[in-house]
C-alpha cells in the first residue's frame, strides 16, 4: 500500500469530508454491489463493506492491491454489462487526458446496472466574498461579491480540472448527460474543490 495515502498531508479534514460524501452518496443509491474505481487509502471501501455493501475495488496500480487490476477505459474486458448496482469513481478521471473522459464515462455506463457516483476537482472562475448580516425589522440578508478570474490549466498529475480554461462545468455535464440523469450535483462547503455527481443510468444511451 502506498503510504502517501496515510500521510497527514493527504488525510486532511477536507479529504475526510469527501470520504464521508462518497460513502453517503453510495448508500443513498441503496446499492448492494459496488465497483470502486481507484483504491486510494481504502477507507471508503472498508466502511461500505462494514455497511453491508459488496465492494469490488479496481485500479491500474498493482501495488495498491485492488481486487482487479486494469484500465478504466477497458472495464468491459473485465466485467459483464450491468455487473454492479453502482460505480464509485472519486478524483480519478482528471488523471486521464480529457479526450479519454467520454470513453471512460461510457465504460462506467456499460458496467453499472443503475447508478454512478463521481467526484472531480472543481476550481472557481472567480474570487468571492460572501457576507451575512441581520438588520432589525428588516431581517437577514447576504452579500455575494464575485471578481472574475482566468484560470489557465498547467498540466501536472491532473490532466484537466473543471473551471479551468477549456474545461467549463457545462462541458463536463454535457458528457455526463449523454449517458446519465444527474440526480444530484453539489460541492461540500467543507471542501469546495471537490464537486460530486450522483448519476442514474439512462436506457439506450450508447452512441
Amino acid at each position: 500500500m502506498n503510504t502517501e495515502y496515510f500521510s497527514r498531508r493527504y488525510l486532511t479534514i477536507r479529504r475526510w469530508t469527501s470520504f464521508w460524501h462518497q460513502i453517503d452518496e453510495v448508500l443513498k443509491t441503496k446499492a448492494k454491489s459496488l465497483l470502486e474505481i481507484g483504491v486510494g487509502s481504502g477507507v471508503v471501501a472498508k466502511v461500505l463493506r462494514e455497511a453491508g455493501v459488496s465492494v469490488t475495488t479496481f485500479d491500474i496500480s498493482p501495488e495498491l492491491k485492488p481486487d482487479v487490476v486494469g484500465n478504466i477505459l477497458e472495464l468491459e474486458h473485465h466485467f459483464s454489462p450491468s455487473s454492479f448496482d453502482c460505480i464509485l469513481c472519486a478524483q480519478v478521471l482528471e488523471h486521464l487526458p480529457f479526450e479519454s473522459f467520454k470513453p471512460a464515462i461510457e465504460q462506467i455506463y456499460k458496467t453499472t446496472k443503475s447508478h454512478a457516483v463521481i467526484s472531480l476537482p472543481y476550481h472557481r472562475r472567480y474570487w468571492g466574498i460572501i457576507a451575512r448580516f441581520y438588520i432589525p425589522l428588516f431581517g437577514a440578508g447576504r452579500i455575494n461579491i464575485r471578481i472574475p478570474r482566468l484560470l489557465k490549466h498547467e498540466e501536472g498529475e491532473h490532466k484537466w480540472e473543471i473551471g479551468k480554461s477549456g474545461y467549463p462545468l457545462k462541458k463536463i455535464e454535457s458528457v455526463l448527460r449523454s449517458y446519465f440523469h444527474i440526480e444530484r450535483r453539489f460541492y461540500p462547503l467543507e471542501n469546495i474543490y471537490h464537486i460530486f455527481f450522483r448519476l442514474r443510468k439512462k436506457e439506450g444511451s450508447l452512441k
